[in-house]
């Protein structure tokens, strides 16, 4: 299906012939053509294998509504666009999405609400049973009881069932005794963080200057320093696999000025950790899951290295979105996609994030481009230079005004275009416009065709 340079473009559809009706008809049918061209094309493409990870971030499930979040026990019978959590049921039937895992990186409860808690984990576990997954979480500090005195901080994890984090005893004892924690399979690792082992005791006097800095200490977590000697440790000897590694608290400050950056600042040797996985020669390169940040993003870790791993903040599933962040973020639910393919391509450890947003009276619906936190779709993977990848474009789109070529044909000879992350795509677009080319978008909000601009009609 997709070309070698010799053979003729799948689809050439040319603009601007014999009349404004005569024209908006013809682009209509070859339109139709098109999209049916690229079901087919997406359908028989080889691929390797993939992992598929479902992310519900910062439920803050409560016992009843309030102020902070939009998760709490709902009647039996929800309606839509009410309830987010039931409205994800919805989503996946009719979507039929699946996932191997389904990830909670923390703050399944809202203020450690024992009920909340419960019932985030219970739902929880029924959408990852609705996706055929296995659910994975970490404790977040919402989690765990911090605003009062308390002999196990963590017991109401340690209480659930099935068991916190991974429903596998072994891994469960590793990751309150030690801090961390890894699922090994044959391709794939999961390593799981407890950002929250660090937390010091709630003080005996809360208004004093202790008490304040206490206080602060708790927002931001940390990597204890025998965590980071275990897992580097762990590293050494790790062999190359598709690596997740999921942690609550954020391991770097959000980069980008719009994204509203917080007082207290990322988790204390937060940039150890990254330093930790940016120097895991052995095992591969790796993607860092985080929630806590309320603002979906992903980014490239450190540019002090390619081999850096891919940040995702996964936002949040229902916390109420505060003035003015619910300017640029939504609630978001998200379905990574994750692959691991061979060095001569380029960088090994590529894939994508399709996000969901949730809307009070609309439910889930595929995220916009902008002013939602991730848009519908986000590629990671590719250092391609984005004016380098508008001149290659440039060159396969037939040189005639009107012409298009399908997005799917396009990626057949150019590979890194699926893994442009959302920033660089913005950036090709806009080396293609200066070249007389634009990108069509479907309903779903991605590229469906790449084409000449027509020439106006006369």
């Amino acid at each position: 299906m997709y070309r070698t340079g010799k053979e003729p473009p799948l689809v050439e559809l040319r603009l601007g012939i014999d009349g404004p009706r005569f024209r908006a008809r013809t682009i209509a049918i070859h339109y139709v053509l098109i999209r049916e061209a690229v079901t087919v094309a997406r359908s028989l493409r080889v691929t390797v294998p993939k992992l598929r990870f479902a992310i519900m971030s910062d439920i803050h499930a409560d016992e009843q509504e309030n102020s902070d979040t939009r998760i709490y026990l709902e009647p039996a019978h929800a309606h839509r666009g009410q309830y987010p959590m039931a409205d994800l049921h919805h989503l996946i039937q009719e979507l039929s999405l699946t996932a191997d895992y389904l990830l909670l990186p923390g703050d399944t409860a809202n203020k450690a609400n024992a009920d909340g808690l419960q019932y985030g984990w219970r739902k929880s576990h029924g959408i990852a049973s609705l996706l055929g997954a296995r659910l994975i979480a970490t404790a977040g500090n919402h989690d765990v009881i911090t605003h009062a005195p308390s002999t196990d901080r963590w017991q109401m994890l340690r209480d659930l069932l099935p068991g916190f984090p991974t429903g596998d005893a072994a891994l469960d004892r590793q990751y309150w005794a030690r801090g961390w924690c890894v699922l090994e399979q044959a391709d794939h690792r999961i390593l799981v963080l407890n950002s929250t082992a660090d937390f010091p005791p709630y003080p005996a006097d809360p208004l004093s200057p202790e008490g304040v800095e206490y206080f602060g200490y708790i927002e931001r977590g940390g990597l204890l320093p025998t965590v980071e000697d275990e897992v580097r440790a762990f590293l050494a000897s790790a062999q190359p696999k598709i690596n997740v590694a999921m942690i609550h608290h954020h391991p770097l400050e959000h980069q980008l000025a719009s994204h509203l950056q917080d007082s207290y600042g990322p988790m204390r040797r937060g940039g150890e950790l990254i330093e930790l996985f940016t120097n895991a020669h052995s095992s591969g390169r790796w993607l860092v899951l985080h929630g806590h940040k309320h603002i979906p993003q992903l980014v490239r870790a450190t540019s002090v290295s390619s081999n850096g791993p891919i940040v995702l903040c996964a936002g949040s599933l229902g916390a109420k979105i505060w003035d003015p962040v619910d300017t640029v973020a939504r609630n978001q639910f998200h379905v990574l996609e994750l692959e691991d393919r061979a060095p001569e391509h380029g960088s090994t450890l590529i894939g994508a994030v399709e996000s969901f947003s949730w809307g009070v009276g609309v439910g889930w619906y595929r995220a916009e481009r902008k002013g939602s936190g991730l848009p519908a779709r986000a590629g990671f993977g590719s250092n391609a230079d984005p004016a380098h990848l508008a001149a290659r474009v440039d060159a396969l789109v037939p040189d005639s005004p009107g012409a298009f070529l399908p997005y799917c044909d396009l990626v057949g000879e150019l590979e890194d275009l699926p893994y442009l992350m959302p920033a660089d795509e913005e950036a090709l677009e806009f080396h293609l416009a200066g070249r007389g080319l634009r990108a069509l978008r479907g309903a779903d909000n991605q590229v469906e065709l790449v084409g000449r601009k027509a020439e106006p009609h006369v």
